[in-house]
């Protein structure tokens, strides 16, 4: 199978975490390699570090803004110069590219690892429907940076602000960008998500 490389976005609780993991489940039984970045894993981790880093990003993300553009690529490089070793993996890139920036970096970043053609895809859901989600994920996992009000609405804001410069970047690029509906159950979408990436 050759190999696939996508850069994943969505709104906060469209549900991007639970859709990948079933991707990558679906790729591993077939016996395939996938090297996964996930941003907000990424930055738990370091924040649960304990180190000035970790307490200046847990900052940022209570107060629901964005953090610098070089956190985020620093964040993930490391994890694919460390884990692509033949170049046959998969490569899934979750929640990175929320600027302009992000983007363009991320863009060249896969190119230098072969991938001149790759898929950005987005997972919409309402924006009623993350704050519905968000609000049940902070009462059940106890997660600081979703139970705020204020907090949330603030970063679906710059989500919905930034998107729409992201996608031309990565259009621009001569990129495929899928548009999957998050919305149903999670079986319903992974199909979607399947089919969207000619895997089903």
């Amino acid at each position: 199978m050759k190999p696939i490389s996508i850069v994943f976005a969505g709104p906060q609780g469209s549900g991007k975490g639970t859709q990948v993991a079933l991707l990558k489940e679906f790729l591993a039984k077939k016996g395939e390699a996938i090297v996964h970045g996930e941003a907000g894993a990424t930055f738990r981790g370091i924040i649960g570090s304990g180190s000035y880093a970790g307490k200046q990003i847990a900052d940022t993300i209570d107060k629901g803004y964005l953090l610098p553009d070089v956190i985020p690529i620093y964040a993930f490089t490391p994890e694919l110069f460390e884990k692509i070793t033949t170049g046959s993996e998969h490569i899934i890139l979750e929640g990175f590219s929320r600027k302009e920036i992000q983007a363009q970096m991320i863009d060249e970043i896969l190119k230098f690892f072969g991938r001149t053609d790759y898929a950005f895809v987005i997972l919409e859901v309402p924006k009623e429907e993350s704050l519905k989600r968000l609000t049940a994920r902070a009462e059940i996992e106890k997660r600081v940076d979703d139970a705020l009000q204020e907090s949330i609405e603030r970063r679906l804001k710059l989500y919905y602000e930034e998107i729409a410069t992201v996608t031309r970047v990565f259009e621009g690029r001569g990129q495929r960008v899928i548009h999957v509906d998050g919305l149903g159950s999670v079986e319903e979408v992974h199909q979607r998500m399947l089919k969207a990436l000619q895997l089903a």
